[in-house]
């Protein structure tokens, strides 16, 4: 997939990042509810989601039956 679509991906995953700082989700449920749209490839979502973790936006867990769980980052800031 083209780069430009990745960045649009990601562009639209930050905006939802600054709007739910508590966001948590699998890659589905990002595809589904984050986004919107399960139509988008996954693998789309998934280096969308990839790239916003190499940005330090993101974190991600994986539970223990293998799904991978990408939170805001910003939910885990320490608070004052």
């Amino acid at each position: 997939m083209p780069r430009a679509r990745h960045s649009d991906l990601e562009q639209a995953l930050e905006r939802y990042c600054a709007d739910h700082p508590n966001a948590a989700d699998s890659v589905d449920g990002v595809r589904r509810w984050w986004l919107a749209d399960p139509a988008i490839p996954i693998v789309d979502v998934e280096a969308a989601l990839d790239a916003l973790v190499d940005r330090g936006m993101l974190d991600v867990r994986r539970l223990p039956d293998g799904t991978r769980v990408y939170f805001n980052r910003a939910s885990r800031a320490p608070r004052n």
